[in-house]
C-alpha cells in the first residue's frame, strides 16, 4: 500500500529560494555526523544551479485561461481559493503526466501557487509569507551568508511525494516518487 508523505520546505523567492531550501536540508543533515561536508554545494552555487533550472521550466508551461482547466484540477484549486475568476493558470507536461499551476491570492491577500495533477491531486503548494514571519533559524542563515541582499519575497513550501517500501533480491529498500511518477532524487 503506498504511503503519502508530506516534506515541508521553507523557500523564499529569486536568490533566496535555493538558500532557503538548502538551508532546511543542511539543517536536517546537521544531525548526521559522518556526512563529508565538502562534498555538499555552496549555497551561492545551488542558488545560481536552481535558477537555472527554474529558467528551463518556464519556457515549457503554456499559459491557459482558468476556464480551460480541467473539472478534477478546479475541484482541487477552489479548496485553497474562494472562486478561480481572478487566478491564473498554466500546465506543462511533467515525466509525461500532465500538470497545472494555478496562482492567485489567499484570503489573507499573498499569493499562493498550487500545483496539481489533472486527475486534481495537489502536490505542491506555495505559500508566500512574509519575511519576518520565517523561523529565526533561515533569518540568521540569511542575514550570515546574504547580507549584501534584500528580501523581494518569501514562500512556505509544501511538497507532497510517495514513499515505497521495496525488496530487490532480498535487500529492503525506499523508492520515494512524485504524484506524476518520477523518481525523487537525493534520498540517502
Amino acid at each position: 500500500m503506498l504511503d503519502s508523505r508530506s516534506n515541508v520546505s521553507l523557500v523564499a523567492a529569486g536568490i533566496f529560494g535555493a538558500a532557503l531550501a538548502l538551508t532546511t536540508a543542511q539543517a536536517l543533515s546537521a544531525c548526521n555526523a559522518s556526512r563529508n561536508r565538502s562534498q555538499q554545494p555552496s549555497a551561492k552555487s545551488s542558488v545560481e544551479s536552481k535558477e537555472k533550472k527554474e529558467e528551463e521550466e518556464a519556457d515549457e508551461e503554456e499559459q491557459i485561461d482558468i476556464s480551460k482547466v480541467p473539472e478534477p484540477v478546479r475541484a482541487a484549486a477552489l479548496k485553497h481559493f474562494a472562486n478561480l475568476k481572478d487566478c491564473k493558470a498554466s500546465r506543462e507536461n511533467d515525466h509525461g503526466a500532465q500538470i497545472y499551476e494555478i496562482v492567485g491570492k489567499g484570503g489573507d491577500g499573498l499569493d499562493i501557487s498550487l500545483n496539481i495533477t489533472s486527475s486534481g491531486a495537489i502536490f505542491e503548494v506555495e505559500r508566500e509569507t512574509k519575511a519576518d514571519a520565517l523561523p529565526a533559524e533561515v533569518r540568521a542563515t540569511l542575514a550570515k551568508s546574504f547580507s549584501d541582499a534584500t528580501v523581494k519575497k518569501a514562500e512556505v513550501i509544501e511538497e507532497h511525494f510517495y514513499e515505497v517500501q521495496m525488496t530487490r533480491n532480498g535487500k529492503r529498500f525506499e523508492v520515494q516518487l512524485s504524484a506524476t511518477g518520477r523518481v525523487r532524487e537525493g534520498k540517502d
